[in-house]
């Protein structure tokens, strides 16, 4: 079986319609959600506002966005490769 791959920023971004340079700060720490966002997260990725409101305080979001993204496209992929 494959590797699953990551999504790009553009990709995470059109799926949570956000722009993906913010896309690109969540993902390296430099910028934090705001609470629109973080409902955006929990409709597509299943993640719920509290868990991310603990990797904030955490100061540790910006890991766990990713494995939720990673996560994310794995399941996917299994979908579209049935």
């Amino acid at each position: 079986m494959d590797q699953p791959r990551s999504m790009s920023n553009p990709e995470v971004a059109a799926l949570l319609h956000l722009d993906f340079t913010f896309v690109s700060r969540l993902r390296t720490g430099q910028r934090q959600p705001s609470i629109t966002t973080l409902a955006k997260v929990r409709e597509i990725f299943g993640w719920s506002i509290d868990e991310q409101v603990d990797a904030i305080l955490a100061d540790d979001y910006h890991i766990q966005f990713e494995s939720q993204i990673d996560t994310y496209a794995a399941t996917h992929q299994e979908k579209a490769n049935v």
